[in-house]
């Protein structure tokens, strides 16, 4: 009788376990590509001197067993310094909130001295004489 308690006991913690460790791996989207900005060196920010707020819609769909369906919408506020002509980016924050974002922006472009400007990447001459 014991053994079979114990045996049930070590399937509900592994059982336990499973779930946490799935429930960890799910990825956050406000995480994903974010370079952690402290750790760039001088080169590499003198080659982004802009910063910009972007705003991306992100889809999360769940299927029950009844085949139902559930979609779940986040909006995403990613802070990116940019190059130049805005072809290069560098995500360097993820928020839920439009005010995050922008508390965040102003820290950075104050501390480091970034232009904030309006994401415009330039267009080459070669995709405006296809268009």
């Amino acid at each position: 009788m014991e053994t079979i308690l114990i045996l049930l006991f070590v399937i509900g913690v592994l059982y336990f376990v499973v779930i946490l460790v799935n429930s960890v791996n799910i990825r956050d989207p406000k995480k994903l590509d974010v370079i952690n900005f402290k750790k760039l060196d001088e080169i590499t920010l003198s080659k982004f001197p802009f910063i910009s707020i972007l705003v991306k819609n992100y889809y999360r769909e769940t299927y029950g067993r009844s085949t139902n369906k559930v979609t779940e919408k986040m909006i995403i506020y990613s802070v990116v310094l940019l190059s130049k002509n805005h072809r290069n980016r560098i995500k360097i924050g993820g928020f839920d909130t439009r005010e995050e974002a922008k508390q965040f922006l102003l820290e950075i472009s104050d501390k480091y001295s970034k232009q904030p400007v309006k994401y415009a990447p330039q267009v080459s001459e070669k995709t405006r004489n296809r268009r």
